[in-house]
């Protein structure tokens, strides 16, 4: 199965709900796992739309999009849930996306300009750039930012400033340790008296 799918980009993958051995199989792969099992759900937010289906029901082997079967798990792929495309108003054109962390770079070629859109949280401490250059963030559950036509590379980076106080916090909090350390006064030798345990005796 993960041989069939394209590692090579960024795409949320759907799987059995409550199945547990997919969520550990995404931590250990870089999947991105669309509908994992958790205790917690982010108040107010939809999950994310999945680019490709894992299915057991033998009925979905006629199903168009179906890509890849592996022992009875059938794939299945749905374009228009793509990770990040641009929506011109007319069509959703796919761009082709890397994610790591906080780290995500998008390159679209669309004939007519429109809205990217990143199917990832938006959420305070997250910039963008169009080739290089800061450009503003749409407001919205997901990423999204203007995209003009033509080809270009896009760059979302996740920073949210409580990260640089903490660093900052901990950068101070570790150079006056460091102060206190040195300038602490040692203390004397103890000096030896007569009958001391090392055998020395003083007159």
């Amino acid at each position: 199965m993960l041989e069939a799918i394209d590692r090579s980009a960024a795409q949320w993958i759907a799987v059995p709900y409550g199945e547990h051995a997919w969520t550990a199989l995404g931590l250990s792969t870089d999947l991105k796992i669309a509908n994992a099992f958790t205790p917690w759900r982010w108040a107010g937010r939809d999950s994310p739309p999945a680019t490709v289906t894992v299915a057991y029901d033998p009925a979905v082997t006629s199903v168009a999009n179906r890509f890849g079967t592996t022992e009875g798990i059938n794939l299945i792929e749905v374009p228009a849930n793509s990770y990040a495309l641009v929506d011109d108003g007319t069509q959703r054109i796919p761009c082709h996306a890397r994610a790591q962390g906080g780290d995500i770079d998008v390159d679209c070629n669309n004939a007519a300009a429109g809205t990217l859109i990143v199917h990832e949280n938006n959420w305070a401490g997250w910039s963008v750039q169009r080739d290089g250059e800061p450009i503003e963030l749409k407001a919205g559950a997901w990423l999204s930012a203007a995209a003009p036509a033509g080809q270009h590379h896009y760059e979302f980076r996740y920073r949210p400033v409580d990260v640089t106080i903490g660093l900052l916090v901990s950068a101070i909090g570790v150079g006056l340790a460091l102060l206190l350390l040195s300038g602490a006064p040692r203390r004397p030798a103890r000096p030896k008296l007569p009958n001391d345990a090392s055998g020395d005796t003083t007159d």
